[in-house]
């Protein structure tokens, strides 16, 4: 499967429509120095009309940068459909992930959780955004303002009946 250029890809994730299609999410990057340091971080998404014999090429929903230093390094990406007939947006693609972000010499910043959809396919992607959000209930805070829902990973988004993403 085509990468996008990338060198290495990890944390496949498969999911179908309801017209048969299948949808190949995963983190794509670049290793370095013998496969010790990976940079680049990006989320990828490819589409299968054929059952998964055969895929588009991927596109690049979110694309990280950096690596050790400044960097967002897209991680721990999870994707659904929904596929609810009784939803004003059946076959909608959605997909989360956490982004991880590091300053200056590499010191972790946070780890927000990441969203963006798409209407049609796949072909195109919502422009990313955060919705880590924040409350009393976040409790565990490393760095950065208390009550932020910012340091986060392993998002798993799920729709329901009427079309809402939880």
């Amino acid at each position: 499967l085509e990468m996008g250029g990338f060198n290495t890809a990890s944390d496949p994730v498969f999911v179908f429509d309801t017209q048969g299609n299948v949808y190949y999410a995963n983190i794509a990057y670049h290793t370095s120095q013998g496969g010790a340091a990976a940079s680049n971080g990006s989320i990828l998404v490819a589409k299968s009309s054929d059952g998964g014999l055969n895929y588009s090429l991927p596109v690049i929903v979110h694309k990280g940068f950096g690596n050790l230093g400044t960097s967002f390094f897209d991680d721990k990406e999870w994707i659904t459909v929904d596929t609810w007939q009784s939803s004003p947006f059946k076959d909608r693609v959605y997909i989360t992930w956490t982004g991880f972000e590091s300053g200056p010499g590499g010191a972790y910043l946070r780890s927000a959780i990441w969203f963006s959809y798409s209407a049609d396919g796949g072909l195109n992607w919502s422009e990313p955004r955060e919705v880590s959000g924040s409350g009393g209930f976040c409790i565990t805070q490393v760095s950065g303002p208390a009550n932020q829902c910012d340091e986060d990973q392993f998002s798993v988004p799920a729709v329901g009946p009427d079309g809402t993403l939880y």
